[in-house]
Order: structure tokens, then C-alpha cells, then sequence
């Protein structure tokens, strides 16, 4: 029985040693100014998660090492982070122009999106920048919408954490480890 026991812990702590390439990064943002009346709003707070596959196991997270990026409902998703950095499909572009997180917990992210359907005229647009902006504009028929979103202050706080995530792999690994285990336990019983 213990060397199934020892197989199993053997097993477990390879699937888990495997998931530490794998991280999500949460932010959350509290306190930002309108982009259009400048006014500070203490109680406006916003979302950051992106997952990671640090590639290098440096600790140190580059643009070409995101996998998904979400603020509030702005997403790139892993399909188009999958291909490249910027793209676009039809008439929908974006781009995550840059992207670091260092190992004493610094992040900055510039990113962007588009959209054009040019039988309307019709253009609109994305743009974040952390510790700047986050702003939306639109045009149609050669007329500009007022810009709507936020700006970072010096009165905005932010806190951030990074988890490990492990990869599916993992916990099948660590779930055959467990079935093993409890397939020897029932016979020996």
C-alpha cells in the first residue's frame, strides 16, 4: 500500500510541478476620473484578468506570453492572442501593443481594438493604457462621437495578485494518481 501511496504523491507533485508555467493575473482598480468631466469617482472599480504561459520560467511576463486579456468587458480572447499579438477578422482589429509583468509585481498594458464597416461609415474604436486611460470613440458618416471612458488619477489604487493555473493535463495526471491509490486501497481491503 505505501508504494502506491508514494507513486501517487509522485505523480501529484509532477502534475502540479508542470503548472507553474501557467498563471492568471488579477488586478482590480478602484477610483477614476470621466473622461469627459474630469470628475473623480471613488467608487468606480474595474477588473483586470490575463492569463499567462511564462514561456521562459524568468518570472517576467512579455507581450508574446498572454493568453487571454480581459478589463471589464473589453476582451482579446486566446483565439486571436493564439495567432499573433495584433490582427484583425472582417471588420474587427486588435492589438496588444505591449504587455509586461515583472517578477516585483509590476504590470503595464497598452491594447487596442477597431472596428470599420465602411458601406456605413461607420468606424469605432478602444483604447487602454494602464495607469492612463481607457477610452471609446465612434464615427459615423465622418462625424465624431464624444470620447466616453476614464482616466487614471493619482487617487486611483490598485492591487494586484498572480496565481499559478494548472493545464487540464495536470489534473488528469493528479486525478489518475488518485484512482490508482484508490484502486489499490480497495483490493488490499
Amino acid at each position: 500500500m505505501l508504494k502506491q501511496a508514494v507513486c501517487a504523491l509522485l505523480m501529484s507533485i509532477c502534475a502540479f510541478a508542470q503548472a507553474g508555467d501557467y498563471y492568471r493575473i488579477d488586478a482590480t482598480y478602484t477610483g477614476f476620473a470621466d473622461i469627459e468631466t474630469r470628475v473623480f469617482d471613488p467608487s468606480h472599480v474595474e477588473q483586470l484578468k490575463v492569463y499567462v504561459h511564462d514561456i521562459n520560467r524568468d518570472g517576467a511576463i512579455g507581450v508574446d506570453e498572454v493568453q487571454e486579456f480581459t478589463f471589464g468587458t473589453f476582451q482579446i480572447s486566446g483565439d486571436r492572442l493564439n495567432h499573433a499579438t495584433c490582427g484583425s477578422w472582417g471588420w474587427d482589429s486588435w492589438c496588444l501593443y505591449a504587455f509586461s509583468y515583472g517578477a516585483d509585481g509590476t504590470l503595464s498594458y497598452n491594447v487596442g481594438t477597431g472596428y470599420s464597416y465602411p458601406p456605413a461609415d461607420y468606424y469605432a474604436g478602444t483604447q487602454l493604457i494602464s495607469g492612463n486611460r481607457f477610452a471609446s470613440w465612434r464615427t459615423y458618416s465622418g462625424t465624431p462621437t464624444p470620447e466616453t471612458g476614464f482616466y487614471w488619477t493619482t487617487d486611483t489604487r490598485s492591487t494586484v495578485s498572480i496565481t499559478p493555473v494548472p493545464e487540464p493535463a495536470s489534473h488528469a495526471m493528479l486525478a489518475g494518481g488518485l484512482l490508482l491509490l484508490g484502486a489499490a486501497a480497495r483490493r488490499r481491503g
